[in-house]
């Protein structure tokens, strides 16, 4: 019994260590409410379009909903999709559209404070080709139609905000990509829209092998008492 007593402790010792761990914090976001300027802000979306969709998912250190800590982050699956619809140079007509996904990876760093999030190396994959029609030789002016096509790195911080209280945090930042001699500058602005707490593995390892020495526990105690 005594050989039973300690190895009921020792279940139990794993099972208060593992829930005391820190694990990660996932946070949610709706990205609908961002913007992207293209030729300098000469098309500007919107007015000159619509984000039509447009998310990401944080995960940062934490124990629970309102308790982050600082360390690492990763950003997951940021997505994004918009049309253009744009008059500009008087008879020119713009119209197309955006397609932006994030290249699997995104780790950075929530940095001391909870105040911004630096990521380097994070890269999106952007499709956006763009038409132009017009009645003269504006189109040819402004350097279209063009398809704006590639892997971009997003390298720089995020400002985030209330990042400690659930259902109020926003994550935002300013973002420039060139290519073939245009500009764009996407606008990101993500508002919460829910968030989980993920155990870290090693904590459901630990809970994993309380619960195994309980059950050999329970298999012996049976035995002696059947005896």
């Amino acid at each position: 019994m005594l050989q039973l007593a300690r190895m009921l402790i020792l279940a139990s010792l794993l099972l208060t260590t593992s829930a005391a761990q820190a694990g990660i914090v996932q946070i949610d976001f709706d990205f609908t409410g961002s913007s992207i300027e293209i030729l300098g802000g000469i098309i500007d979306i919107p007015p000159d379009g619509t984000v039509t969709a447009a998310s990401a998912s944080l995960r940062v250190p934490g124990t629970s909903e309102t308790n982050i800590s600082s360390g690492p982050a990763t950003l997951l699956n940021l997505n994004l999709a918009a049309t253009i619809n744009a008059t500009v140079i008087s008879q020119a007509t713009v119209t197309g559209s955006i397609a932006a996904s994030q290249v699997p990876g995104g780790t950075g760093t929530l940095t001391a404070g909870l105040a911004n999030l630096i990521f380097n190396g994070l890269l999106v994959n952007v499709s956006a080709p763009i038409n132009c029609t017009s009645t003269g030789t504006q189109c040819g002016l402004l350097g279209l139609p063009l398809n704006l096509t590639g892997t971009f790195p997003l390298t720089g911080t995020f400002p985030v905000a209330s990042i400690t209280s659930s259902g109020n945090a926003v994550l935002s930042g300013a973002f420039p990509i060139t290519a073939s001699g245009v500009s764009a500058l996407i606008n990101l602005v993500g508002v919460e829209v829910g968030r989980t707490v993920v155990p870290e593995p090693s904590s459901a390892s630990l809970i994993g092998l309380g619960f195994a020495g309980l059950a050999v526990a329970a298999r012996r105690a049976r035995r002696i008492l059947q005896r």
